[in-house]
């Protein structure tokens, strides 16, 4: 073989080789998008509800369900039951299978003695407690528990049942049509509408002492002189501070308990219609009567229907001239017919809502979704209830029971609950918040990916203001200015930096550079004034020496004669840092900010991960830019100094825009490497998602808010999909930002090669 068909055999080689490279490359980054897709594509399923079981009708069944006042089921969705009027339960066995037509036969006495009958019973699954309204005016609270048990490896649900103390609501002995009961810390709240329209609350408090016993307090009071129409729905917060009532003329309005002996009226509110929220005085009434209100889990959030089929969320915000007053914050998919049940979620900020014609609506408060309509046929729902983890429905129809199972495992999460403003529970206003987890299954996710990319936009500007001037003016100087000793020294210095590991630069900035600028900021900004204006001065008298005298120094050399001159700058400016904040600073630098700028001073800021994170970005915009740099033709760069103009000259006109391609490429990557910084930014950043520029407050990227919360995400969970999804956000970022910067290099490239 000769040498021609060698080389040309290896030519091809190569080729082969690097269009493998390529294609490796290429499907490296296919399959890491596709992982990412993969785990994020859940999140985009939509919910979906199917008919699991159905209790035929029988004529016992019809019996049951006619005389029926509340119904529930347990959690393993194996046992339903359901509260007659004079007290018995009937249990249903849902593991049997579909159809089923057989209720359990057993004999139990009823929960009340003496023949008195339920008018109407609301059951709150979260409380574990039916409260039964009499048909004389009394009220009853029952204590519900469905217990598992394992008996010969099968496990059976027990239902135990107590009975409270009643109370008389309606003096009268009117019965009942609407009832709810609150218990709080040692105190008991029930409230009642009876079928003449009057609203009854009664409150039974007891007192304890330091020396034991305690006094029991009783508190009944006649509210309805305050209503402008008729009661139709009341809901009480579990706690019993709260009570909210609607009437028929769609008014809302707002009682506040606290006081036992004295409630006060806090609002009356236009429920619905063009003037929904306005105050009662201003504005009139709504269109529609009231007809069902409910609160969700955690007690903030009010659901309010009305008899056009209107569904709306409410929780209080500052009203002007006002105070704090419930005002309809969510709006969500009405319906046809009035509403006259809603089922709130024991978990989240679902809730279910049903119509006068039997459909059925699963909603979500905080993302205002609403995600299917079940049609279940002619006739009204006597009960809904939704199951304890949020995976069926109970619908109690004329003559049947019905059970749905529901899959909607991200309710949570919907394009504006992510990259939108959304109004939440205790904040006046709607907001880009990130806030994942909270104590308790009454806390409202916070899941807005907006203060992460802000942030990560954030420490990325601050490092590059830092990074990009010292990385490309430092590697212009070393090419073209420094001595070659010089840059033997230079070069292989700045690279051994790039080998840092970011924890270690992470870690020496969060406890060692933060306290340490915290103790001499003002210094700082003396330092960050007197140092450009040294150099400048210095320029100047350099440019002034006479041409013999300088020439005694090797060229290149300048910057090492300034290293002693600005060692005593930054001397000085920390011995006058303390007189400048006794002096312009008022004593104490922090209150100065806050009072001059309104700006806030933490210890790990921005301005640490500027530093913190320009150092790593540093080595890498240096080493490409002077590689350019050097690169360039050393022909150019002769021709146009034998024209006789200048070095700097030559190098702004010549050598910079034909480096400039590889300039651009350090740029991108840099950026890149700013943007992808997770432990620096974990570990020298407060690691608070908040959303202003102020360089002296902290924030949170996107990748460390992955390092931070993926470990406590259970997989497959809503935190843990939304995180994948911060990763994906920032894959694209990444590769836009490198795609962008190619292209730009390429285009630079090929006006190169044209001068």
């Amino acid at each position: 073989m000769d040498i021609r068909t060698r080389r040309q055999l290896m030519d091809l080689s190569g080729r082969v080789l690097a269009a493998l490279g390529a294609l490796a490359i290429f499907g490296a980054i296919f399959l890491l998008f596709g992982f990412l897709a993969r785990e994020v594509a859940p999140l985009l399923r939509p919910a979906s509800a199917e008919q699991a079981l159905r209790v035929e009708q029988d004529a016992r069944l019809a019996k049951i369900l006619a005389e029926s006042v509340a119904a529930g089921v347990d959690e393993y969705l194996e046992q339903a039951f359901l509260l007659q009027r004079d007290g018995t339960f009937h249990l249903l066995d849902l593991s049997m299978g579909d159809p089923l037509t057989t209720v359990d036969s057993t004999e139990r006495p009823p929960l009340w003695a003496g023949g008195a009958k339920a008018s109407v019973a609301r059951y709150d699954p979260l409380a574990g407690r039916i409260v039964v309204g009499m048909e004389d005016g009394r009220a009853l609270p029952v204590d519900i528990q469905q217990r598992a048990a394992f008996i010969e490896g099968r496990r059976t649900v027990e239902l135990l049942a107590t009975v409270g103390d009643a109370v008389r609501l309606e003096p009268h002995g009117r019965s009942l049509v609407h009832i709810d009961w609150a218990a709080g810390q040692n105190r008991e709240v029930a409230a009642g509408i009876s079928e003449e329209g009057r609203l009854v609350v009664l409150i039974r408090e007891e007192t304890r002492s330091l020396f034991g016993g305690g006094q029991r307090s009783e508190h009944a009071h006649d509210l309805t002189p305050l209503l402008s129409g008729r009661a139709t729905a009341l809901a009480l917060a579990p706690d019993g501070l709260t009570l909210a009532v609607g009437d028929d003329g769609g008014l809302l309005y707002q009682w506040d308990l606290a006081n036992a002996s004295s409630p006060r009226l806090i609002g009356k509110i236009v429920a619905n219609g063009p003037e929904a929220g306005r105050v009662a005085e201003e504005a009139g009434r709504g269109s529609f009567a009231v007809t069902a209100l409910a609160y969700l889990i955690g007690g903030r959030s009010l659901v309010v229907a009305d008899a056009g089929g209107g569904v709306t969320t409410w929780f209080t915000v500052p009203v002007e001239g006002h105070g704090q007053l419930l005002q309809p914050v969510h709006r969500h998919q009405g319906h046809v017919a009035a509403v006259v049940h809603v089922a709130p979620s024991q978990r989240n900020r679902n809730f279910a809502t049903a119509d006068a014609a039997g459909v059925v609506k699963l909603h979500h408060s905080t993302s205002e979704q609403t995600f299917f309509s079940l049609e279940t046929g002619a006739g009204s729902l006597g009960g809904l209830v939704m199951a304890p983890k949020n995976d069926a429905l109970l619908l109690v129809k004329e003559g049947s029971v019905e059970l749905w199972s529901v899959s909607n495992p991200h309710p949570e999460v919907s394009w504006k609950t992510l990259f939108g403003k959304v109004h939440y529970e205790g904040y006046p206003r709607p907001a880009y918040v990130w806030q994942s987890t909270g104590g308790s299954n009454a806390f409202e996710p916070k899941l807005s990916l907006i203060p992460l990319a802000f942030g990560t936009l954030k420490g990325t500007f601050y490092a590059l203001i830092f990074a990009l001037p010292l990385g490309v003016l430092g590697a212009l100087y070393t090419s073209q200015f420094a001595s070659k000793r010089l840059q033997q020294i230079v070069k292989p210095v700045v690279e051994v930096m790039a080998g840092l590991p970011s924890v270690v630069l992470g870690f020496l900035a969060g406890l060692w550079l933060a306290p340490l600028i915290a103790r001499i900021f003002p210094a700082v900004v003396l330092m960050a004034v007197s140092i450009p204006l040294a150099l400048i001065a210095c320029a100047w008298v350099w440019r002034r020496l006479p041409g013999p005298l300088r020439e005694r120094f090797p060229a290149g050399v300048e910057a090492l004669l300034l290293m002693p001159l600005l060692g005593l700058v930054v001397l000085g400016s920390l011995q006058l840092g303390p007189v400048l904040e006794s002096l312009a600073m008022r004593g104490d630098f922090r209150f100065w900010l806050f009072d001059v700028f309104g700006w806030t001073y933490d210890q790990r800021n921005s301005l640490i991960i500027g530093i913190a994170m320009g150092f790593a970005v540093i080595p890498v915009v240096f080493s490409i830019s002077e590689d350019a740099l050097s690169s360039v033709p050393q022909e150019l760069v002769a021709g146009s100094l034998a024209l006789g103009v200048t070095r700097w000259q030559t190098v702004t006109g010549v050598v910079v825009p034909t480096a400039l391609p590889g300039i651009v490429s350090s740029v991108m990557i840099g950026i890149g490497r700013a943007v992808g910084e997770t432990m620096i930014v974990l570990m020298a950043t407060g690691n608070t998602p908040v959303m202003d520029f102020n360089i002296f407050n902290g924030f949170r990227a996107l990748s460390a808010n992955i390092a931070v919360e993926m470990p406590e995400a259970p997989v497959g969970g809503t935190l843990y999909r939304v995180l994948f999804v911060a990763a994906l956000l920032l894959f694209l970022f990444t590769f836009f930002l490198n795609t962008l910067g190619e292209l730009v290099r390429a285009q630079m490239r090929k006006r190169v090669e044209r001068l």
